[in-house]
């Protein structure tokens, strides 16, 4: 699973504007010589309603990069030789480049209806298993539906909770899968994390929304 969460970053050598705090500081030293360090002259104080900036050349920029295939399926096992980048039309020397996880926010809807009593053991091993994937940072929330469908859990970083509400889970019912799709989307806006992805662990269609 987590194979699928390819991201990677670029760094690259070249010259810009970087926004950011800087702070730029000498350091005067004498070695040996017992002299004082010289007087530095207080610093005029800035008029009134003129705003100070601060502007400096950047010999690194990061670059979060994502590939994809024309069925939107991530590209794996890229390397830096895969790329070239430029700016302004010129190339420009990639000096680092490495793949990272990035935080993932998830939609889990779970069916309870009458139809998975036979199979509820081999989902509930499935959605926690799926949940074991899941990395510091990403966030997940818990639908179960039947005759209708329910938020059983909001967003948690904590994906034991959802694991303990899939225990207490008894199929009955019929399947209002998408009432489930419908309250899981509207769950998602709350997401912190660009990256999202609704799971959907059912046996069959649609048969009471």
């Amino acid at each position: 699973m987590r194979a699928a969460r390819d991201w990677s970053y670029i760094g690259c050598a070249t010259r810009g504007v970087v926004f950011g705090t800087i702070f730029a500081g000498l350091l005067w030293s004498q070695m040996n010589t017992g002299a004082q360090a010289p007087p530095v002259a207080a610093s005029p104080e800035p008029a009134r309603g003129v705003q100070a900036s601060f502007r400096a050349d950047s010999n690194l920029v990061m670059i979060p990069v994502s590939v994809t295939d024309s069925a939107n399926r991530f590209v794996l096992g890229l390397e830096k030789r895969d790329f070239k980048l430029f700016d302004n039309g010129v190339e420009q020397a990639i000096a680092h480049f490495s793949g990272e996880d990035i935080p993932l926010s998830v939609g889990l809807a779970f069916d309870a209806s009458g139809s998975m009593d036979f199979k509820m053991d081999t989902s509930r091993d499935a959605a926690a298993l799926f949940l074991k994937t899941l990395i510091p940072g990403d966030e997940a929330f818990l639908v179960e539906f039947n005759d209708k469908a329910d938020l059983s859990v909001g967003f948690t970083n904590h994906p034991e909770e959802i694991g303990t509400a899939l225990k207490n889970v008894q199929p009955h019912g019929l399947t209002a899968l998408l009432d489930a799709l419908n309250l899981a989307l509207g769950e998602m806006k709350k997401a912190r994390n660009p990256r999202k992805a609704i799971v959907i662990v059912s046996d069959g269609g649609d048969n009471h929304s």
